[in-house]
């Protein structure tokens, strides 16, 4: 996703990332500093109710909303980008 980030977020794609206690905290708090966007580092109980209510079976999760904060879609598991880039292209579609 780094290769094409730029310009999701030039077009109004927001990232925000959600991490647990499992990843140690000055990892985290280094690795951030070059991701960019936004960051949240949640306790295992918080992370385990947001897998919970959505059904996702871990990580890597994602969530698209739309623009009116609607969600469109949520999954797990990266397919890589083509895959990324038309789920966020048809939960664009869904708002019109």
């Amino acid at each position: 996703m780094r290769a094409v980030k730029d310009s999701l977020r030039k077009s109004g794609v927001d990232f925000v990332y959600i991490s647990s206690t499992t990843s140690p905290r000055k990892e985290w708090e280094e690795d951030i500093k070059y991701i960019g966007d936004e960051h949240y580092y949640l306790d295992h109980k918080d992370v385990s109710l947001i897998l919970e209510k959505y059904k996702l079976m871990g990580f890597p999760s994602y969530f698209i909303f739309d623009k009116e904060g609607n969600m469109c879609n949520c999954f797990c598991g990266f397919k890589g980008i083509e895959d990324m880039l038309e789920k966020i292209k048809k939960s664009d579609k869904n708002k019109k």
